[in-house]
């Protein structure tokens, strides 16, 4: 029987990924495709060891390419892997808590924000070239919204959006742990873009109205306005 309910709500779950509107997230995930085959071709044509080489050197041969496709830049497949299963997770059902434009307008803005955040922190503690890369700041501020606006603004969640929320909390303990985890005063001591990324995240969700609220709020005012 708790197999069978389980399974039950991974179908569910499977259903309400499939039926959500998430365009955005989707052309997130093909572009962090795109650029990552990219990578895999480079690799083989330059006979590279790893995409990792590839990734961080391209920072010291062509800046002018790297630093601008560095949010969509991945160091291997497992790194890849973790950015499109948390773009699942948690893009898809926070996209519809906001317009179309203004979540595009977040992701590229968070993706870029905590770019410069990490490599700031990087270079307090490193005088060698600067590569900072990777989706995973845009996923933790997702995160940080999803922990701080869908618990307070609905009561009624969805089986994805309390997964949205359960990611939530697993990255904020991400983000308390790991200034005690070392190593202590190294470049690889705190991750400043999941920190930052997930700041950005949780203050947006607390004081974001999102394209739902608007919509409920809207609807009331209308029912206030043909009831008096």
């Amino acid at each position: 029987m708790e197999e069978n309910t389980a399974v039950s709500g991974l179908k569910k779950a499977f259903q309400q990924y499939q039926e959500a509107d998430s365009t955005v997230t989707y052309l997130l995930m093909t572009v962090v495709a795109a650029v990552f085959l990219l990578e895999i071709f480079v690799t083989a044509v330059r006979s590279l060891s790893s995409i990792r080489i590839f990734a961080t050197g391209v920072f010291g041969v062509y800046p002018w390419i790297a630093w601008p496709l560095s949010p969509v830049l991945h160091r291997g497949f497992l790194h890849f892997s973790a950015s499109i299963v948390g773009l699942i997770v948690v893009g898809i059902p926070i996209e519809r808590h906001w317009s179309r434009r203004r979540y595009l307008a977040f992701l590229v803005l968070t993706g870029y924000t905590t770019i410069v955040f990490g490599a700031a922190f990087l270079s307090v503690f490193s005088d060698q070239q600067l590569a900072f890369y990777g989706t995973s700041g845009i996923i933790y501020a997702l995160a940080g919204y999803s922990l701080t606006h869908l618990p307070r603004r609905h009561n009624d969640l969805d089986l994805i959006e309390k997964f949205a929320v359960f990611i939530g909390v697993a990255a904020l303990l991400s983000v308390l742990i790991d200034p005690f985890t070392g190593p202590y005063f190294e470049p690889r001591w705190i991750n400043g873009g999941h920190a930052s990324g997930f700041l950005i995240g949780a203050v947006a969700g607390w004081f974001q109205l999102s394209s739902c609220d608007l919509k409920s709020f809207l609807y009331s005012e209308r029912d206030v306005t043909g009831s008096s």
